[in-house]
């Protein structure tokens, strides 16, 4: 992330993320999937038999959707755009399978950021941007999310979020916290070992 490419590398780059998109998106749909039963209706991936975090497999789609929006606002090959299109919806289609609250939002801040950075400014683009919008809008509610189990949405939602402290998260992380303003110099500086 931090090297610059020339367009060529770019190109290739670009190209690669959404084969693996692709791909993995296949294999997900089409292949072996493993309902998390403790977890409501949340599925993820099985490969030789081993179930697949739910969370790290989604996390995939925070590099290809915004990717796939990237190609859509810059590209100028047709097919390409199609191709992406197609790869981010059915992304977002199986992170809301997979039911990961994390990797939702980190997409949906991936996305605002590739937007923003790569949108001049001007009526034009604005409009174009709004009516992007409108349409995976339209595809998310009309065509998306009714594919989805009720209680991955309700899991989802900002009450439930607040409710279970994302999952117990919240309280891990304030731990973690105090911990480090707590404790004292040296263990900034040395770490805090094996507890």
């Amino acid at each position: 992330a931090s090297q610059r490419f020339n367009a060529v590398d770019r190109i290739k780059l670009q190209a690669s993320w959404i084969t693996v998109g692709c791909i993995t998106e296949l294999l997900f749909l089409t292949g072996d999937r493993s309902s998390l039963g403790q977890y409501t209706s949340r599925t993820s991936l099985r490969i030789f038999g081993v179930v697949t975090d739910p969370n790290e497999f989604t996390s995939l789609f925070i590099i290809t959707i915004p990717v796939a929006v990237y190609i859509l606002l810059k590209s100028d090959n047709k097919k390409m755009k199609i191709l992406s299109a197609v790869e981010g919806i059915f992304g977002l289609y199986c992170v809301f399978l997979g039911g990961s609250r994390g990797a939702l939002l980190s997409i949906i801040i991936a996305v605002i950021f590739v937007v923003v950075q790569n949108t001049d400014i001007s009526f034009k683009s604005i409009g174009g941007i709004a009516i992007l919008c409108v349409i995976m809008f339209y595809i998310l509610t009309r065509g998306v999310l009714p594919m989805v189990a009720p209680d991955i949405l309700n899991r989802i939602t900002i009450s439930s979020i607040m409710k279970d402290g994302g999952s117990g998260r919240s309280s891990l992380w304030l731990d973690a916290l105090s911990t480090v303003w707590d404790g004292s110099v040296f263990k900034m500086l040395f770490g805090y070992g094996a507890s």
